[in-house]
């Protein structure tokens, strides 16, 4: 299984660690990971999106922010040998 989101940056503290994945995770392909490599690696790991983000909940509410989720991550992971994303 592979968590799909996102970070600014791949050099943090653990703090900076932990407030990032409690409540700041950016859209797959807004930050610095590098998803092409790893799709490349492991082509056929079912995805799952984990996006914890309390300023795009307050502005977008959740519908919105789950569509973003979902359109960032197929637009980063088009072309998979498989569709693990729901429609």
């Amino acid at each position: 299984m592979f968590h799909i989101c996102d970070a600014d940056d791949l050099a943090f503290t653990k703090d900076d660690m932990i407030k990032i994945a409690r409540d700041t995770r950016l859209y797959p392909g807004e930050g610095a990971i590098d998803f092409s490599s790893i799709n490349y690696l492991f082509p056929d790991l079912p995805l799952s999106i984990e996006l914890p983000h309390a300023a795009h909940m307050a502005e977008f509410g959740p519908e919105l922010h789950a569509k973003k989720c979902i359109d960032a991550a197929r637009s980063v992971f088009d072309g998979r040998s498989r569709t693990a994303l729901p429609a």
